[in-house]
């Protein structure tokens, strides 16, 4: 996979922001593992399975903007260490941002009793009627339903 490839894990209105959290992140010990594709909205975006690069001094991820930040937490979230998935999905775990939302969801899945704690706790909120959170989960699982019954999502 190239930083082509990690762009592709966002909805294409980030690009830029993304290829600016790429800059500032450490080459890569191995590549990417391999992608999983859903959809945000109407787009379809891929995103890793696993990285494999170190995690940034914490002065360089705060030069970043907050937009930035959610992107790279959200890349750190398919880190291949477990302590760093859940360090970087407690800083997203809340979000309300629909392109953060496949990367809380894939994370449920994992069966890791401390994300797993940290998803509940993000998502508190979430049964609050009308909270942006519930509107962006909620779009997220309809395009998982509906594509599934046509076939358009794995």
């Amino acid at each position: 996979m190239t930083d082509d490839d990690l762009v592709a894990a966002f909805p294409h209105q980030l690009a830029s922001d993304v290829r600016a959290v790429l800059a500032v992140m450490p080459e890569a010990r191995i590549a990417p593992v391999s992608p999983f594709s859903v959809y945000v909205g109407d787009e379809a975006v891929a995103i890793p399975y696993r990285i494999y690069q170190d995690e940034l001094p914490d002065d360089v991820v705060r030069a970043l903007t907050g937009v930035q930040q959610a992107i790279l937490h959200c890349l750190y979230s398919r880190h291949s260490d477990g302590l760093v998935r859940q360090r970087h999905l407690e800083h997203i775990a809340s979000s309300d941002e629909p392109w953060a939302v496949p990367f809380v969801v894939q994370l449920a899945g994992e069966y890791v009793l401390e994300i797993l704690d940290s998803i509940q706790h993000g998502l508190s909120d979430l049964p609050s009627k009308g909270f942006a959170q519930r509107l962006a989960y909620g779009d997220f699982i309809e395009l998982l339903r509906v594509g599934h019954r046509s076939g358009d999502v794995p």
